[in-house]
């Protein structure tokens, strides 16, 4: 017989081969340019530990994609802390660009993106480092504005100059955003949930500067500002030679003087929105040495965004409901009972009565444990502060939600509140947070602090004809639950009113205003309505409207679920009260 010396050296070759082969296979089944970061931030400009925007681009395998793109944020230390998932549904071959809201804590470390189906991750990549910034001016322009002389000495202003297909989908992306101002603004270029994004983050607070673009007027009549803009358009261009504007401005605007560059503002909600004159990127402006001062001037106006601190205003603990203390009470009446018999049997220490102690041992241990099971279940749960502010001249409402899960073992739980309210762990946690037409949160640490914020639409609406015994309270309450207790604030003082449901028309006595400060501390959470009247005192923009309306809100749409069970948190509602 001939022996092929041959043999083992192909038999080697060819395992290699197969080797490479199959390691090489997930590159081959999803090659690099399958997920790719288009954008992160404002043209790479962030500021770090706040909402910002991540786009995201995926290309479909031969096979199409049902998955999730998860963007992992890390610490600077490297550890994941949060992940947002975004679900993903494309056809073979196709490409589709996905937005991520993320909040980074690390610059140079940014995170990890992730493509995922059927819970097997087909390929990830890195984010890019970015460029950490205190205050960041937005720039819808094809030429340069001049902003460059802005930024002080030291100071961490940055100036991004944005596509508008690159404009964030929620408005809560805008956070690290101080002045967002727009020369050019191509429609055709934005999808609708980014106008309502940027509407809505200027009723939030946002501040915006519109300016002409040349002669060219056709961005002020677009669907994106030409309701939060304070004038009306005459003409879609500019007329050759003329000094001003073909602008008309609206009731309730003021004119405004930039350092000799004049316009417009007016606010929306709680943004303001300021039309300039002249268009600052003309070359006979550009360099002016009233740049400086004029720019001052507009960023005065644009504070640094913040939010509601409702951390305070929690219980200090959540009570523990009657029947969980009965259990234990229960419990304790048995083990002493069960004790008691045990030590009786154990005296006799014949078979039967052994036997029967063992019994008892085994079934008060079944029922303990089962008990601890159902005890732990009750005494956990939410602990939670929410408010929603009526933003005067909108129809709507800026909410604000602080929570605390209280749990007493440690378990995945899944909370789970209305789309619009954007929820972030505070302070920052390994949870993921799971964008599927609603706002998942995922945890297997045995607590979590969350908070919230969004903007919904105001099913509340009230007006307030003075009379000289108080005056007639009309109010409409579209929002299927009652509104209990309610009380009416008018500049430091309060009247007391009945529940209110679908519709109410009350007569407010002159005689029953009391000082906020009297009222009884009976409400379930005092500390949260205390804090309320002190907002509609100090706030500059609420301050102005004397009259509010105040109650609680048990509203199904903000219950939080947890564990099989739906939680209703309750709400207080403010309602600007108007004339008839």
């Amino acid at each position: 017989m001939r022996i092929n010396h041959a043999s083992p050296v192909a038999a080697a070759a060819a395992l290699a081969v197969a080797l490479v082969w199959w390691c090489s296979y997930p590159a081959a089944a999803a090659p690099p340019e399958t997920l790719a970061v288009a954008s992160i931030g404002f043209d790479g400009r962030v500021r770090m530990a706040s909402w910002t925007p991540v786009w995201i681009d995926v290309r479909a395998p031969a096979s199409g994609i049902d998955g999730t793109v998860t963007l992992a944020a890390a610490s600077p230390t490297g550890s994941p802390v949060v992940q947002q998932t975004v679900p993903v549904r494309a056809a073979p071959g196709a490409t589709l660009r996905i937005f991520v809201p993320a909040i980074l804590y690390d610059a140079r470390t940014p995170g990890v993106v992730t493509l995922s189906e059927g819970g097997r991750s087909i390929i990830s990549v890195a984010l890019p480092r970015v460029t950490p910034t205190d205050d960041l001016i937005a720039v819808l322009s094809d030429e340069p504005l001049g902003l460059e002389v802005m930024p002080a000495p030291g100071q961490r202003m940055e100036i991004a100059y944005l596509l508008p297909e690159n404009l964030p989908q929620i408005w809560q992306a805008y956070e690290g955003v101080r002045l967002v101002v727009i020369r050019n603004l191509d429609e055709r270029r934005l999808s609708d949930p980014q106008r309502q994004a940027l509407q809505q983050w200027i009723w939030s607070g946002g501040r915006v500067v519109v300016m002409p673009s040349g002669d060219d007027l056709r961005h002020f009549q677009g669907p994106t500002l030409r309701d939060v803009i304070p004038v009306t358009v005459s003409s879609s261009r500019l007329r050759a030679g003329a000094s001003s504007l073909p602008l008309a401005a609206k009731p309730g605007s003021e004119p405004v003087d930039a350092a000799g560059i004049r316009g417009v503002r007016w606010r929306t909600g709680r943004g303001r929105v300021t039309v300039l004159s002249q268009d600052v990127a003309d070359p006979a402006l550009r360099g002016n040495p009233g740049d400086r001062r004029a720019w001052d001037v507009l960023l005065s106006d644009a504070p640094s965004p913040g939010a509601f601190e409702l951390e305070a205003t929690l219980p200090p603990q959540r009570p523990v409901p009657v029947r969980t203390q009965a259990l234990v009470g229960v419990l304790i009446i048995g083990y002493i009972f069960a004790a008691r018999r045990l030590s009786r049997l154990a005296a006799v220490l014949r078979a039967p009565m052994i036997t029967s102690a063992i019994l008892i041992v085994a079934a008060a241990t079944v029922i303990a444990a089962r008990a601890a099971v159902f005890a732990r279940a009750d005494a956990s749960g939410v602990v939670a502060s929410a408010v929603a502010e009526g933003l005067p001249g909108t129809r709507h409402a800026l909410v604000a939600m602080s929570t605390r899960m209280v749990v007493s073992h440690a378990g995945d739980f899944t909370i789970g509140a209305r789309q619009e309210l954007l929820l972030r762990p505070v302070p920052p946690a390994a949870v993921t947070i799971v964008h599927d037409g609603r706002t998942l949160v995922r945890s297997g640490a045995p607590g979590l602090r969350l908070a919230g914020l969004g903007i919904v639409g105001l099913d509340i609406t009230g007006t307030l004809a003075p009379r000289d015994d108080g005056g007639m309270l009309t109010v409409e309450n579209r929002t299927g639950a009652r509104l209990d207790p309610v009380w009416i604030y008018q500049s430091g003082r309060v009247q007391a009113v009945g529940p209110i449901g679908p519709t109410a028309q009350i007569t407010l006595d002159g005689q029953r205003w009391v000082s906020r400060d009297r009222l009884q501390r009976t409400d379930l959470n005092h500390a949260l309505l205390v804090w309320a009247f002190s907002h509609l005192e100090s706030d500059a923009i609420l301050k102005s409207i004397p009259t509010w309306l105040v109650g609680w809100l048990r509203d199904p749409a903000f219950s939080l679920r947890w564990e099989g069970r739906i939680e209703v948190t309750p709400h207080l509602v403010f309602v600007p009260l108007t004339a008839p």
